[in-house]
């Protein structure tokens, strides 16, 4: 990593430590997924309609469950059609399958199985493998005369070093409690478009400064990255919030998309942080190939 800025040797480990500690979580408590996506157990709670306040419901469901060995806990609400909850639902997995027999409120336990949902994920993360590709070849193709190397690999590293990070953010968000669904193919598609839109921005601005100001391509970048920066903040911060907000809105087993949310900030990071690096780093070395 000789010769790159400190900023980006802060995020480039920053980013590839949180997928080491997601990978972590993976190995201990599994894929946080098992309620959306994989096997589980979900118990429904029965209560009284129109309640001001069920904390203490949830707390002792949640009581309950830890004692009998459920890890992850996640907790929905459930509407009638005047928008008032009538049961709330947990899905959980235990060490033991939970009886509802046993539990101590009104309740109704069922197993959980989408595991054919896996097959979606899989088919997915094989289409996005391909739009890598397709993105590599577009970017080579569209900048062959002009560092081509800094664009199309600079981008896929970026890229790549993006969807580490998401997936282990997400997967900490875990011990949290949340669970990721389908959604974080979603939010591997927009770090990918993003990285794909920012490269071309940020290549378009840097020669436009070369041109103009006859400066060289390194200090063109900087200028062209300081200038866009703003750019990225503004658009990713008010998409993530959206994207909250509609998480927070979407009630029962709406699709949530706080992966999306953490896409998008963790897009920003890396475009001011860690995509301008990149590029410097392939342009050196697409340079020095030429010389020689």
């Amino acid at each position: 990593m000789k010769n790159l800025t400190k900023s980006f040797k802060v995020f480039f480990i920053a980013f590839l430590a949180l997928f080491l500690v997601g990978v972590i979580v993976t190995c201990i408590f599994g894929i946080n997924a098992f309620g959306s996506l994989g096997k589980g157990q979900q118990l429904i709670l029965n209560v009284t309609a129109g309640k001001d306040s069920y904390d203490e419901d949830i707390a002792e469901v949640k009581d309950y469950l830890k004692e009998h060995g459920a890890g992850m806990i996640t907790v929905n609400k459930e509407y009638d059609s005047f928008d008032k909850e009538v049961a709330i639902v947990f899905m959980f997995k235990s060490s033991t399958p939970i009886d509802a027999s046993s539990a101590p409120f009104d309740c109704v336990v069922s197993d959980l199985d989408n595991s054919h949902l896996t097959k979606t994920i899989t088919r997915g993360c094989i289409a996005l493998g391909v739009a890598l590709v397709v993105v590599f070849a577009y970017l080579a193709i569209r900048f062959c005369k002009n560092n081509w190397l800094a664009n199309s690999l600079g981008a896929v590293c970026t890229v790549v070093i993006n969807w580490l990070a998401i997936f282990g953010i997400v997967q900490i968000a875990g011990l949290l409690g949340y669970q990721f669904d389908i959604t974080i193919l979603a939010a591997f598609a927009y770090a990918l478009f993003a990285t794909v839109l920012m490269y071309v921005v940020m290549a378009t601005v840097a020669r436009i400064n070369v041109e103009t100001k006859k400066i060289d391509n390194t200090a063109a970048l900087a200028l062209a990255t300081k200038k866009l920066a703003c750019y990225y903040w503004v658009i990713n911060v008010l998409l993530a919030i959206v994207c909250i907000v509609l998480s927070v809105l979407s009630a029962g087993f709406a699709i949530k998309l706080i992966p999306v949310a953490i896409a998008c900030v963790v897009c920003t990071l890396s475009a001011v942080y860690v995509a301008p690096s990149f590029w410097t780093m392939f342009e050196k070395t697409e340079t020095e190939k030429i010389e020689k």
